[in-house]
């Protein structure tokens, strides 16, 4: 099941208050069981076990919210936390070309920051009939919320990527 990106603009029927209001309550909803389905996914062996056959993992992070931390920065801190891991991580950032396989960590957000998405997936490109096609081999999710009261999205932010880079390290484990 594909993931819809959060909604960034209220809608013209409804007020911006009531927007936020109900993009919060589903975000919250989601969170809960974003993070039951996650665990329970990344606990069984067999969603890592794509990760076997990899020697270098290249990593490209693609934001596409205006808050917090810049892309070039987290593409940088992910490599580096990926690193100090242990897991063989190499940058590929936009711009450069295509790697394969690669790590792609995705983060979207509200406008106002209301709300936050944070998923990684492994690509792959493999031959089906005669063509190059890329598939996703692995898939987990840091986490989606509705920042409350007291948590900034910079916070948000880093704690969403540092479960979502957790998970994908005790995945790679798993499989050594």
């Amino acid at each position: 099941m594909a993931l819809q990106p959060i909604p960034t603009t209220p809608s013209s029927i409804m007020g911006r208050s009531l927007v936020r209001r109900s993009l919060l309550t589903a975000c919250a909803a989601l969170s809960t069981l974003g993070v039951a389905l996650d665990s329970a996914i990344a606990s069984v062996r067999v969603q890592a076990e794509p990760l076997r056959g990899i020697s270098q993992m290249p990593v490209r992070v693609m934001k596409l919210c205006h808050l917090g931390s810049r892309e070039e920065q987290l593409q940088a801190a992910v490599v580096q936390y990926l690193n100090r891991h242990n897991i063989p991580a190499v940058s590929n950032p936009r711009g450069q070309p295509v790697a394969t396989p690669r790590y792609v960590i995705s983060i979207e957000c509200t406008d106002d920051g209301g709300a936050i998405s944070v998923r990684g997936s492994v690509f792959h490109n493999v031959q089906l009939n005669g063509r190059t096609i890329e598939a996703g081999i692995y898939s987990s999710g840091g986490g989606y919320g509705s920042l409350g009261y007291g948590m900034s999205y910079s916070q948000a932010e880093r704690e969403l990527l540092t479960g979502l880079l957790d998970t994908f390290i005790r995945d790679w484990r798993s499989t050594r």
